[in-house]
């Protein structure tokens, strides 16, 4: 059996981390929690992202096999649509035959009134999972969800790139700055809080150049008020950790833009 329940707010939710870089995914169930790995059809991002059962209050996650399964994500949190965030809803994953062929859908009911269902994919249909590489990065910047967003709103109408770099010197705070722009029209902001440089060199200056595409379909998919730890090298993927909803994890990598001397 595979049932979860919850608000539509979490069953909806729980999914946007992935729909910011993908439309597809094979989802892993257990009876310890849901969990996807993701890459977009271009190879830039990476996501990684645990759902431990406690975010289902208890009772709420019933699951008592492993099993993988194909999601259509973009299809999938369609069928929230015009639900309100604070309904009942549940999930049941049921196993059927058709032509011969073993086959799972997915069931979903809101408020015990409204059913719908979703035909899940065959995960051999959908691109293999990705082993998550493991990066040191010396720099840790620890943002707002708020403070990100506003950075990204402003630098996207300054350029389609954003720099982002970590100093470290002598007998001052280590700096974080974001800048984009050209000649034209330009976009900086520096903080010195929640930054942490490790290096073994008394003087340092990371620095990276990114998509702001990528970067502004994230940010988006984090959760109001959470805190983003963000890592940070030189010419390296900029990796952000944040919670996804109260018990979960995500992490997101992204490739850095090359830039030519």
């Amino acid at each position: 059996m595979i049932r979860i329940t919850g608000t539509v707010k979490t069953l909806r939710d729980m999914m946007t981390p992935v729909e910011a870089i993908a439309d597809e995914c094979r989802l892993n169930i257990s009876p310890e929690g849901l969990g996807v790995k993701v890459v977009d059809p271009a190879n830039i991002a990476i996501t990684d992202l645990n759902l431990p059962k406690e975010v289902f209050h208890e009772g709420e996650y019933t699951v008592d096999e492993s099993l993988q399964v194909g999601l259509d994500v973009i299809n999938y949190l369609s069928l929230f649509k015009d639900a309100g965030d604070n309904e009942r809803a549940e999930i049941n994953i049921e196993q059927y035959e058709e032509k011969g062929v073993q086959k799972h859908r997915l069931i979903l009911k809101i408020a015990d009134i409204f059913k719908q269902t979703l035909t899940l994919m065959n995960p051999d249909e959908i691109r293999k999972e990705i082993k998550i590489p493991l990066l040191t990065l010396r720099a840790e910047i620890e943002v707002s969800k708020e403070f990100l967003k506003r950075c990204f709103d402003m630098a996207v109408r300054a350029g389609d790139y954003i720099r982002m770099q970590a100093i470290d010197k002598p007998n001052i705070r280590p700096l974080f700055i974001i800048e984009a722009g050209d000649d034209v029209r330009k976009f900086k902001a520096e903080l010195t809080t929640g930054v942490e440089i490790t290096a073994e060199s008394p003087e340092v200056r990371l620095k990276s150049l990114f998509s702001l595409d990528y970067l502004c379909g994230i940010v988006e998919a984090i959760g109001d008020g959470e805190i983003i730890t963000m890592h940070l090298d030189n010419d390296m993927p900029l990796k952000l950790d944040f919670k996804v909803l109260d018990h979960g994890r995500a992490s997101v990598m992204i490739a850095p833009r090359i830039e030519s001397e």
